[in-house]
């Protein structure tokens, strides 16, 4: 990887750091409205407060994705100028976290909330390994290419752990 390809890559951080606010409104906002829901109605209430965070979660995530593969690219050139264009698909597919980080933040409140941090614990661990082991052949074999897939994945995974371990709630 070169200079320009880590410049793109922060770049394209830069442009996908705007979603922090949505994350952390998810991250001050949901606990305590899933800690009320399953006090006053238990997990019925629960699944109900989720279940409509999860839908914002994920229009969130899915309308900030769309913005970003029709703007990402006029953004970079006119916030970085014109040599990152060759790195305009870095955006659109680095978004791709974006929707799966959110859902995951509501998954963690649901487990948070019925006090079962051990399948966050799980979920993070199966991901992180998986990145661990994938990361360096990824990048070696694919460059920048291979490390976003892999960055996607480790997400992906980390979501698929969280509704596997979630299905009783």
């Amino acid at each position: 990887f070169g200079p320009k390809t880590v410049g793109a890559l922060r770049a394209t951080q830069s442009l996908l750091a705007m979603m922090n606010v949505v994350r952390e409104a998810l991250e001050n906002i949901v606990p305590p409205l899933a800690g009320k829901a399953l006090a006053e109605a238990g997990v019925a209430g629960l699944k109900r407060t989720l279940r409509l965070a999860l839908l914002f979660s994920a229009l969130t995530g899915g309308a900030a994705v769309l913005s970003l593969a029709a703007f990402g690219p006029w953004l970079l050139r006119r916030l970085y100028g014109g040599e990152m264009l060759e790195f305009d698909w870095l955006v659109v597919w680095y978004s791709l976290i974006l929707p799966m980080a959110l859902v995951n933040i509501v998954q963690g409140c649901a487990f948070r909330a019925l006090e079962r941090t051990r399948s966050i614990f799980l979920a993070s661990l199966a991901a992180a390994c998986f990145n661990i082991l994938a990361i360096y052949p990824a990048g070696v074999v694919f460059g920048v290419a291979g490390i976003i897939a892999i960055a996607v994945s480790t997400e992906l995974i980390t979501l698929i752990a969280l509704a596997f371990l979630g299905r009783e709630l």
